[in-house]
C-alpha cells in the first residue's frame, strides 16, 4: 500500500543499528497472492506466498486469513524470509 512517509538518513541509520529493514519492499522479494499494509519493513529476499495453502494462521508479523496472507501495517519481515 506504500508508506505514510519517507524515512530521513537518521531512520536509515537507525535501521542498521537494530537490522531492521528499510521501509518498503527490499530487492528480490517475492510476493505472491498477499496484501501488504502500508508502513512495513520487508528485508531481501522475502519470499511471501501461501505455498502451504493454510486457511487460517497466526504469526507475530503476518497472518493468514481464508488462504491469503496478509502483512499489517508496521510490520517488520527480515531479510531471506520464506512464508
Amino acid at each position: 500500500m506504500g508508506a505514510d512517509y519517507y524515512e530521513t538518513e537518521a531512520n536509515i541509520r537507525a535501521n542498521r543499528l537494530k537490522k531492521m529493514p528499510d521501509i518498503g519492499i527490499g530487492n528480490n522479494s517475492r510476493i505472491v497472492g498477499a496484501i501488504v499494509d502500508k508502513n512495513v519493513h520487508i528485508g531481501e529476499y522475502v519470499n511471501i506466498e501461501n505455498v502451504k495453502k493454510l486457511e487460517q494462521f497466526d504469526a507475530e508479523n503476518y497472518m493468514i486469513r481464508d488462504y491469503i496472507v496478509i502483512v499489517p501495517k508496521d510490520s517488520v519481515i527480515p531479510s531471506h524470509t520464506v512464508i
